[in-house]
């Protein structure tokens, strides 16, 4: 006997379960376990023949009552079929799919028992969803046999529900369990993933996308584990809360997919809220049945993920083709296989999808390396301009011209100059170095610089600061180089007055410095390339620098990723 021979249920054309991957030819004799007689309670007199004999209703046609179709209690099913002719050194089994606990009569005789049948839930035993029981080999003859099975179901909110039957060699059977190592190896991956971009995340990039990636390749692999814990069996009773478990699992992953993929391409937020709304409108679309929930969910996530990644695409966003392919594969897969969907295309389309965003997810980190990396070097580069800046000999030069000049007509005041270009110095060797300084200290920097030009230039420079500034980071000298510029370009012979605008959430910055020569600033220099270096070096490609005219002013804005560390 080659293959086995197979009753199947519902659409599908496998067994459920163990069985999913084998290609099974030849139904048992023409026979369908629909046309079982069924016969509710448990006299032992049922085992040898029903009360209404021939006109006992189908296992169909009492499914198809409002009975059958929420049943739990004992009922007995009774059938024909039929064996073939097997080789030599052949064993043949039974295997049954139940929500039930059942015993297995062949031509009367007790072959099999799952779990333990009885009268109530004190004295049943739950069996198990899938059991497979070798045929003795007496009964193990070609021709036609009566099958007769016993089922309870007291226990768990499900109703009784038979799903499959099938014949076939039991060496065969148990080979099939081995099929099973294949996807339990590659489940073990989505877990790796969802660990290591955790751990990127902690101790590297700390981009909320790595989060939600780790998300959801941590619900895909929950929720494939759930689906091969159905391809072993499980206790009957735990059937529904299975399912309930299903479900929810579906929706997480639908919810988090394109949640990513925006955070990724850095596409608007706005859209958000939506998402559950489809959610919900996609679930009172399905009418409630798990398999139709969890398609529902599979439809809207899918969706929305392929929207956001077309979208991104269309925006020109990096790395947009690798998720746009992926979700096109999954959709394609789902509309193919409709129900099927998460009993084998699911795992395979779904790690075809994480190894594409994970190839994403590694290429920009490698892009974002590598910027870095110039940033360093183009920091090191212009911090060192910077600093010549500051002491060329002509800068110097009016320094030290005016410091004499002070320490003729105001020895005093000549005192405190001197302490104020010292304290500047002090301030700018001692920050240069560094990635990040608290603002405060950036800010008395500033003041030192304003206070050592002021009583070079006889002028007064003032500035001013709205809004909060503890606990807030910068770049070293960022804001120093701003006034600088204000200075540079400041309309000759006049006191300038610098204003720093700070956003609550600390990430946005709004520099405004009056009386500037439009012309002059407008042109990138040193200083604005410095800028943009310390920038890039400490979030990079989440920050903007721009400017703009206003009147009587110049306005900077700086605004860093809400993301950024």
């Amino acid at each position: 006997m080659r293959h086995m021979m197979l009753l199947t249920f519902r659409r599908r054309p496998l067994l459920l379960g163990v069985f999913l991957f084998l290609p099974f030819a030849g139904v048992l004799s023409g026979q369908d376990y629909r046309r079982f007689q069924v016969q509710t309670g448990d006299d032992p007199a049922y085992l040898h023949a029903f009360p209404a004999g021939d006109a006992a209703p189908t296992y169909r046609a009492w499914r198809g009552q409002a009975e059958g179709r929420r049943y739990k209690g004992n009922l007995w099913l009774r059938g024909t079929v039929t064996f073939d002719a097997k080789e030599a050194g052949e064993n043949r089994a039974v295997a049954i799919m139940a929500l039930a606990a059942a015993e297995v009569y062949l031509d009367g005789e007790l072959i099999a028992r799952n779990g333990v049948v009885a009268a109530d839930a004190a004295g049943e035993q739950p069996g198990r969803t899938i059991f497979v029981a070798p045929v003795p080999a007496h009964l193990d003859t070609p021709g036609p046999h009566q099958l007769v099975l016993r089922f309870s179901n007291h226990h768990g909110d499900y109703h009784f529900l038979f799903l499959a039957i099938g014949f076939g060699e039991i060496n065969r059977m148990i080979a099939q369990l081995r099929r099973i190592l294949l996807p339990l190896v590659l489940l073990s991956a989505f877990f790796t993933a969802a660990l290591y971009f955790v751990l990127v995340y902690w101790f590297s990039f700390r981009e909320f996308a790595n989060l939600l990636f780790a998300a959801t390749a941590m619900l895909v692999g929950a929720l494939f584990l759930v689906e091969l814990w159905a391809r072993v069996g499980y206790p009957y009773h735990y059937h529904a809360l299975r399912l309930t478990v299903t479900v929810w699992l579906a929706a997480g992953v639908n919810l988090f997919l394109p949640a990513y993929f925006a955070v990724f391409h850095g596409l608007s937020k706005r859209w958000w809220p939506l998402l559950p709304v489809l959610m919900v409108a996609a679930a009172a679309l399905s009418a409630g049945h798990h398999d139709a929930l969890s398609r529902a969910f599979y439809w809207t996530g899918l969706s929305c993920s392929l929207a956001v990644t077309a979208w991104a695409l269309w925006l020109g966003r990096a790395y947009a083709a690798w998720g746009f392919v992926g979700c096109c594969v999954n959709l394609a897969t789902l509309a193919a296989t409709g129900y099927d969907f998460l009993e084998g295309p699911f795992f395979y389309c779904f790690l075809l999808l994480m190894v594409l965003v994970m190839v994403a997810l590694g290429r920009r980190m490698r892009d974002t390396r590598h910027r870095a990396h110039q940033a360093q070097l183009t920091s090191a580069r212009l911090q060192t301009e910077l600093l010549q800046k500051h002491l060329q000999p002509h800068f110097m030069m009016n320094t030290l011209t005016a410091a004499m000049e002070w320490v003729e007509r105001n020895p005093a005041e000549a005192v405190r100059f001197i302490e104020a270009l010292a304290g500047e110095m002090r301030a700018l060797f001692a920050v240069s170095g560094k990635n990040l300084i608290p603002l405060r200290d950036e800010l008395a920097m500033c003041r030192a610089h304003l206070t050592t030009q002021s009583y070079r230039t006889g002028r007064q420079h003032d500035l001013t600061v709205t809004g909060p500034i503890e606990a807030v980071h910068i770049p070293p000298a960022v804001i120093l180089t701003l006034v600088e510029n204000g200075l540079t370009h400041g309309l000759p012979d006049r006191p300038h007055f610098f204003h720093l605008t700070v956003g609550a959430d600390g990430r946005r910055f709004s520099f405004e410095v009056d009386q500037q020569e439009i012309g002059e600033i407008e042109r990138e220099g040193t200083g604005t390339r410095y800028i943009k270096a310390r920038l890039e070096e400490s979030y990079p490609g989440r920050w903007r620098l721009w400017s703009e005219p206003g009147e009587g002013h110049w306005r900077t804005h700086i605004e860093i990723d809400e993301t950024a560390s």
